[in-house]
């Protein structure tokens, strides 16, 4: 199968070390357009946020999870749109639910709402985890 007839019209990836170049190879070479979707297996797997067709950030899943940026090494909440770790606490998970979770992964939430309109919390693209 060659690109030309691929139907393939989006992608979707999980942030890791080198998505975003992977995403960036994938969009100048084929006509598809490549996605973030955040998530973490210790969680719930893929789905704690996701970009939308603006791709002005990730929107976090707020009504299953609460989401706030820290300072890596005190553990302090960091003011608005500081880059900082991302912690979560699970508020649908029934089995094992997590408070605080500290995901090790810097990231910092984006101010004003996305032009598609959702008016969850967003987040810039994960990088360089600490892992």
């Amino acid at each position: 199968m060659t690109c030309a007839s691929c139907r393939c019209e989006w992608a979707r990836s999980a942030p890791s070390r080198g998505a975003s170049r992977y995403a960036a190879h994938i969009e100048s070479q084929t006509p598809i357009k490549a996605y973030d979707c955040y998530g973490l297996s210790e969680i719930t797997g893929p789905g704690v946020g996701c970009e939308c067709a603006f791709q002005h950030g990730l929107h976090l899943f707020e009504d299953h999870f609460y989401p706030e940026i820290v300072d890596p090494e005190t553990g302090a909440t960091v003011p608005e749109g500081e880059e900082g770790e991302l912690v979560l606490t699970t508020l649908s998970k029934l089995a094992m639910p997590l408070l605080r979770y500290r995901t090790r992964d810097i990231t910092s939430f984006l101010p004003g709402e996305c032009d598609c309109g959702r008016t969850l919390r967003r987040m810039r693209r994960i990088h360089a985890p600490q892992r």
